[in-house]
């Protein structure tokens, strides 16, 4: 779930759509232990309010559209646009601390994998979001814009991870799973990717420069959401964007759905994999308000709980304090649950 390419002229394309937001994060290191002051984050997250914060959000929220959550028509990124700048200033900070709240696991390379035989067919998870978003738009034309229409936990089972990165609150659990395996830049680089790639430029300038945000973000060396690409996969991105080529991601995507799909292997047999299932049943493919709040507050309590840690390093509050960023943009951009004004 961040802001889209800065350009002086919008790119148009439905006049309803949503404009990103813009997170500012310059107050970041004075007050790093508060709430960031963003009209986007919101004001407390008291344990005892939030079940019934997120209930009263579901109960006034329109349903977002029932296709692809993550072919949303305004690229907004997850991570704030100020990053690049903040990344470069941080890269020497990193270095000073000696210890960490707990070691960050690093995800398995992308050679790695291959070398297990755990590449996944690329091509097969574009096959099922073609198929999909038509069925989703078949949804629409008999309900309305706004389909009351999610991924069921059954055809999730079946097709597997291409399924629930094309779901809503399911996607939601594999979320929280990753931010608990320490991967979860993986999802929100895949994310980035896929909005990058549907949305409408105005300028090819523009174009670019959300490449650039995007690779800042994620392939920046020392950032704090860096994905752990084979060498030579980031050495043809890097080369493709200096060139200014649009298509510089193209080898990026399937070689992060390689890690994902590793990750998601794990998650079928975790504990997280069991609530979800619980919480959203078999054949359900119209939440309930409770379902749905359920799954957002797992994402709050996963903020509320790394940020009651006294002890942590000033690096790894920086971290947190992004995160909590990123998933209230998850939140507002996948699932279209806008937690801005709690």
């Amino acid at each position: 779930m961040s802001t889209t390419a800065h350009s002086a002229t919008p790119p148009v394309k439905r006049t309803t759509r949503r404009k990103p937001s813009f997170i500012n994060l310059s107050n970041i290191n004075n007050n790093i232990s508060a709430a960031v002051s963003s009209p986007r984050t919101p004001r407390s997250i008291s344990k005892s309010r939030r079940p019934s914060i997120v209930q009263e959000k579901l109960q006034t929220k329109v349903i977002p559209s029932p296709g692809n959550p993550l072919d949303d028509t305004v690229p907004t990124m997850l991570m704030p646009d100020t990053a690049s700048s903040y990344f470069q200033q941080s890269n020497t900070e990193l270095e000073e601390p000696k210890h960490r709240y707990s070691a960050r696991h690093r995800s398995s390379s992308v050679s790695s994998l291959l070398s297990s035989n755990l590449l996944p067919n690329f091509e097969v998870h574009n096959q099922y979001k073609l198929k999909t978003t038509r069925s989703s738009k078949k949804l629409e034309r008999f309900f309305g814009e706004d389909a009351p229409h999610d991924i069921c936990v059954k055809e999730i089972r079946k097709e597997g991870l291409k399924a629930i990165l094309l779901s809503k609150y399911p996607l939601c659990y594999f979320l929280y799973y990753l931010l608990e395996e320490y991967s979860s830049e993986n999802l929100f680089f895949f994310i980035e990717l896929e909005q990058y790639e549907s949305f409408t430029y105005a300028t090819p300038h523009q174009q670019i420069e959300t490449a650039q945000h995007i690779y800042n973000t994620y392939l920046t060396r020392n950032s704090h959401f860096e994905v752990n690409l084979d060498d030579k996969v980031l050495r043809m991105v890097t080369q493709l964007l200096q060139q200014k080529n649009p298509k510089c991601f193209e080898s990026a995507k399937p070689a992060v759905y390689t890690l994902l799909e590793s990750s998601y292997m794990r998650f079928q047999s975790s504990e997280t994999f069991d609530v979800m299932v619980k919480e959203c049943g078999e054949l359900t493919t119209y939440y309930s308000n409770e379902t749905r709040s359920a799954a957002v507050n797992r994402l709050l309590n996963y903020i509320q709980t790394s940020s009651n840690t006294a002890t942590v390093s000033q690096a790894t509050r920086k971290r947190h304090e992004l995160l909590r960023l990123m998933i209230y943009e998850f939140c507002r951009t996948c699932i279209g649950v806008n937690l801005d004004c709690v």
